[in-house]
């Protein structure tokens, strides 16, 4: 149940079966809790405490909507459930295994009543050990901008920072964008995942008003890739069909379009295949890989330069890189993450 009267900004979490990590997400909301806070939380049939859990915050978080769905239809329907479920005029989506940074809330209230036109803003992330306890060193593009900034065209958003569309908890959209958005795709037409991404894309196309907030505003979880759970190579296939299928909104002739694939090419494809020489994938893996990926990135030289010599790099060596960059150089960068995290 939620309070009468209009929040300015609804938190909505998609879950299933996360009742170990709620409590640090419901916790770190309810430290800021304010009215101008609508918390929604869009159950995705739990067969978990997660009701339990959802129960133990209502008395701190006056405006928390729970609901459970029937059965369970997909993190993609969920994350509109979640959306539809809200009243404010703006969302901020939120992985239920994440946390809110300390002060966040109000800094991001604070950049929507500056400019209430925004069609939406991508927050920096902060880097977490799996307990989210402990800061850790990541490679976060949001983060990379030394201050905040306004975007008003689609294809510079998707060269600065279009990868990071993907991770929802670092997405606050303008709700009913979000829905004209959604109201212009059929059925047949959204992808089988990464949904959220290619209707965030279908709203930059109508309304290219973005804000990159580079302060912290979420916490994320590390190794906890749900995605996995299907095996690696669908998990390449998620990054390489689902980005390429949502920037492709823009035009495959755009700029915007080329610069993510050179970044999904370079990063995501690459890390999934160090991924896999680090744990042993059959030879298989491999070749179904290079089969995906060759047509669609061999057009870019960056491909070739760091991406294609890991299918050649033997597994005994990527190891022995791995030993040495977790004894060497990690022990530092996470020094330098827990350093910056000190208020």
């Amino acid at each position: 149940m939620a309070n009468h009267g209009k929040a300015s900004i609804s938190i909505c979490v998609p879950t299933f079966n996360r009742a170990d990590c709620l409590p640090q997400l419901l916790e770190s909301i309810a430290a800021q809790y304010t009215d101008d806070i609508e918390l929604i939380i869009s159950d995705n049939a739990s067969t978990d405490s997660t009701a339990v859990v959802v129960a133990g915050f209502q008395a701190r978080i006056a405006r928390l909507v729970y609901s459970r769905a029937d059965e369970n239809r997909g993190m993609d329907h969920n994350i509109r459930r979640a959306i539809d479920l809200a009243s404010a005029d703006f969302c901020w989506l939120m992985g239920s295994d994440d946390k809110v940074e300390p002060g966040a809330i109000a800094l991001i209230l604070s950049a929507l009543r500056k400019d209430p036109l925004l069609s939406g803003i991508s927050v920096a992330a902060r880097g977490y050990s799996p307990d989210l306890k402990n800061p850790i060193f990541i490679r976060d593009p949001v983060a990379a901008f030394p201050k905040p900034l306004l975007l008003t065209d689609a294809d510079e958003v998707a060269s600065l920072i279009g990868p990071s569309l993907g991770f929802i908890s670092s997405l606050v959209v303008r709700r009913d964008v979000w829905r004209a958005a959604i109201e212009e795709i059929s059925g047949a037409e959204f992808p089988a995942t990464y949904a959220h991404l290619y209707t965030v894309v279908k709203m930059l196309t109508k309304a290219p008003r973005w804000s990159i907030l580079p302060i912290p505003c979420v916490g994320w979880r590390s190794g906890n890739d749900s995605f996995l759970g299907d095996g690696r190579f669908r998990r390449l296939q998620i990054d390489v069909l689902g980005f390429e299928k949502a920037f492709a909104l823009l035009g495959r002739a755009s700029v915007g379009f080329h610069a993510v694939q050179v970044r999904i090419a370079t990063v995501h494809v690459r890390w999934t295949l160090i991924g896999g020489k680090l744990t042993g994938e059959k030879s298989g893996f491999f070749l179904r890989a290079l089969t995906l990926t060759v047509p669609r990135y061999g057009r870019y030289p960056a491909f070739w330069i760091k991406t294609f010599p890991i299918f050649l790099t033997p597994s005994w060596l990527m190891r022995g890189a791995r030993w040495l960059y977790r004894h060497m150089l990690k022990p530092a960068r996470d020094r330098n993450a827990a350093l910056s995290a000190t208020p």
